[in-house]
């Protein structure tokens, strides 16, 4: 059904506001020097007169902090870059295909959009342990009367804990999370027909809900001229099914119609974006399963 009065969603956006690849390294750059400095001078590799106050392992783990930050922007830079000039290389080739260049497309399917941000969640994971042991250093060694900053931290580390182990149970449980595309790509007016795959049994499931939806990113800035990619949602199509349909070996073809609208044509290339996801969510006992994938519709 097409939404009446759009409404916004908080789901991950294709496009980044405020950089492009090379800005992506360039800025790692300063992280991973910073956080090489630091550790060096930690454990006396690099000569320094300065004095440290704090014991050399709390000093190292502040320089890991700033050179992790600086991986994990280097890799998506250097990732975000290579597929950049793949696209541009397959556009001048492919122009009026738009499904060859306009993405990285597998033409057999795609993984969940949860799973492609893994190695950023660990690296920020890793970032949060780091400042705990700093915050902990700080609260019950060098000042014993200023615990605050431990509390917190440790708050934030107990839901980030929680978050992995809903993660990986799930990922144990149920297997890899993949989308495999009947039909490459899928055009305005036809059907989507798609097959989710690495489902929960369907013995555990009380009923599945598919969602489709079309998102146009647009750009914001706040008071210091920041740029804030957001989402719209102009369109939603919903079908339930039966947990009979999930097959033996956890899998569910779906079939959604598409609307015959120009406006609704994928262009995840552009800035900013637009673009079609695909939602499944089954309801279980305990943490109901959600992913979300993208969908090639041109």
């Amino acid at each position: 059904m097409k939404i009446s009065k759009s409404s916004f969603k908080s789901q991950q956006a294709i496009s980044t506001a405020n950089m492009s690849p090379v800005g992506f390294i360039l800025f790692s750059l300063i992280f991973l020097f910073t956080g090489t400095i630091i550790i060096g001078v930690s454990f006396g590799l690099i000569n320094a007169e300065v004095k440290m106050n704090a014991p050399k392992e709390i000093v190292a783990i502040a320089g890991s902090i700033f050179f992790l930050a600086g991986l994990s922007v280097l890799i998506q830079g250097i990732t975000k870059l290579a597929a950049k000039k793949n696209l541009e290389k397959q556009r001048r080739r492919q122009f009026n295909s738009p499904w060859l260049w306009d993405y990285k497309w597998n033409r057999r399917g795609i993984e969940s959009r949860s799973q492609n941000s893994i190695i950023g969640h660990i690296l920020g994971f890793s970032i949060v342990l780091g400042l705990w042991a700093i915050t902990y250093w700080i609260g019950f060694v060098d000042r014993a009367n200023f615990k605050i900053p431990f509390y917190v931290m440790s708050f934030f580390a107990i839901l980030i804990l929680m978050w992995f182990y809903t993660m990986i149970s799930k990922r144990i449980r149920y297997g890899k999370a993949y989308l495999k595309y009947n039909q490459f790509p899928f055009k305005l007016g036809q059907e989507l027909n798609v097959t989710f795959t690495g489902l929960p049994p369907k013995d555990t499931v009380d009923n599945v809900i598919v969602t489709l939806r079309y998102y146009e990113e647009y750009e914001t800035k706040n008071s210091k001229n920041q740029k804030t990619i957001s989402l719209k949602e102009v369109y939603q199509e919903t079908k339930e099914y039966k947990r009979s349909e999930i097959s033996s070996q956890r899998s569910l073809n779906a079939i959604i119609a598409i609307p015959n609208e120009e406006k609704y044509k994928s262009s995840l290339s552009s800035y900013p974006a637009n673009f079609w996801e695909i939602q499944i969510q089954c309801e279980i006992v305990g943490w109901d399963y959600r992913e979300y994938f993208l969908v090639p519709i041109y």
